[in-house]
């Protein structure tokens, strides 16, 4: 008798997400060590950033843990917004910011228009979609900061507020 895989699968996007909370590590070397998602390996993998050449131009014992705290708590902030080193260094089309993903849309429609593949109603229509969007975004404080972070679950929601609300 087989035994089945009755696990829900999970979206890639969604495990590109996955993370440990970075670490502060005094020893040798001073590093911030974190885990993050590998999309290539299909599991979390130890990333660490060594600080030492920046703490050997900072004088003093309690200013240089001061300055690695603030890069883990810049790290951490990161990992809270979508970051993912892996993708960063893989994928660039992935990682492209939100706000430049909607920028790089209108200009798209701009240039349809002007190349008359497209009607100057429709481009209108399109651009103020998108615009009632990137508001409902912004005022739902949705963290979309990567265009991957665009998946089906804030789609959904976004129907849900045109056609429900």
């Amino acid at each position: 008798m087989d035994k089945k895989n009755n696990f829900p699968k999970i979206d890639t996007v969604a495990r590109a997400k996955e993370y440990r909370e970075p670490v502060l590590v005094w020893g040798k070397d001073v590093a911030v060590s974190f885990y993050a998602f590998e999309p290539e390996k299909g599991s979390l993998q130890r990333k660490r950033i060594k600080l030492n050449r920046e703490l050997k131009k900072i004088r003093g014992k309690r200013a240089q843990r001061e300055y690695a705290e603030g890069v883990c708590q810049r790290i951490r902030e990161e990992l809270e917004g979508g970051y993912n080193p892996w993708i960063a260094q893989s994928d660039k089309v992935i990682y492209t910011r939100w706000d430049d993903a909607c920028e790089q849309y209108k200009r798209y429609l701009e240039k349809q228009m002007a190349q008359h593949n497209m009607r100057e109603e429709s481009v209108t229509s399109y651009m103020s979609y998108q615009r009632v969007m990137m508001r409902w975004v912004s005022s739902q404080r949705r963290n979309v900061h990567y265009a991957y972070q665009f998946d089906k679950r804030l789609v959904d929601a976004f129907l849900d507020y045109i056609y429900l609300d």
